[in-house]
């Protein structure tokens, strides 16, 4: 089986494939201060929790956004499974060009999201991902990763706002039924979630008006799924498409297929 691990600034998305049947998934608190061993421990029994042993794995996969957990994960593989990790970074893409100004700092979550977009779905596309920060990111129909758009998640964006006003409560981020509020939740739930309605479908929008492509929109991420629900500018929900990304990039480097074997 292959473990993926996708890292990102507030959970790490742990996943087992069975060749490409997606059989096991858990969410884990990231916390860059682990040691190795602990957090080797920790996805391993998370996997054991789905009846996945460390005798099951047999290799590992994985993006990182947060510098201090890549030397972490590579060294628990090391240690706690006798595998050498492929750092999605390191890694051969075939089929996929990063066009843009400085290859090196794309986000490894990004690329893996394109690649993901781009196999399993084709191009002209737009991947759109609610993480801690909502990114949207065009790969053409040649495979060109072209660049994008980075704005603050939901919750980042729900958290600034009642960490700097006082008199604001803390919100849950879901839709009211109506726009305008008749108390303060309410109004702030109204702002917080048609405001990034609002700027979701304006983005995108202006994103094919400007590059006069008819791409396809692709959502993934936390929040994609009440996002969708509310527009008809998204044209496929893929809740695992960053995890499913790294299994396709991991058959991209494997020894029979990275020379296209």
């Amino acid at each position: 089986m292959l473990m993926a691990v996708d890292i990102g600034n507030t959970h790490t998305k742990l996943a087992a494939f069975a060749g490409e049947s997606l059989v096991a998934i858990e969410r884990l608190p990231t916390d860059p201060s682990q040691a190795p061993a602990a957090a080797g421990a920790l996805m391993c029994g998370a996997l054991y929790r789905h009846g996945i042993t460390e005798r099951d794995i047999d290799g590992v996969v994985f993006c990182s956004v947060v510098p201090r957990m890549t030397d972490m994960v590579e060294q628990a593989a090391q240690e706690r499974l006798g595998i050498a990790a492929l750092n999605v970074k390191k890694a051969r893409l075939r089929g996929i060009t990063l066009s843009v100004d400085n290859p090196d700092t794309v986000g490894a979550d990004r690329v893996v999201n394109v690649t993901a977009a781009y196999v399993l779905h084709g191009g002209p596309a737009i991947v759109v991902d609610f993480g801690t920060a909502t990114t949207f990111d065009l790969i053409d129909g040649s495979g060109c990763f072209l660049g994008g758009v980075i704005a603050p998640g939901i919750a980042l964006t729900s958290e600034a706002l009642t960490a700097r006003a006082a008199q604001l409560p803390s919100i849950e981020p879901t839709f009211p039924d109506t726009i305008i509020g008749r108390n303060a939740d309410h109004a702030m739930r109204s702002g917080l979630m048609y405001g990034y309605l609002s700027l979701t479908e304006g983005i995108l929008r202006r994103m094919q008006t400007e590059t006069k492509m008819h791409a396809r929109v692709i959502a993934t991420g936390g929040l994609a799924d009440q996002i969708a629900g509310r527009t008809d500018v998204i044209d496929i929900l893929e809740p695992h498409l960053t995890l499913q990304g790294l299994r396709l990039i991991w058959d991209m480097n494997r020894p029979e297929t990275a020379t296209g074997g």
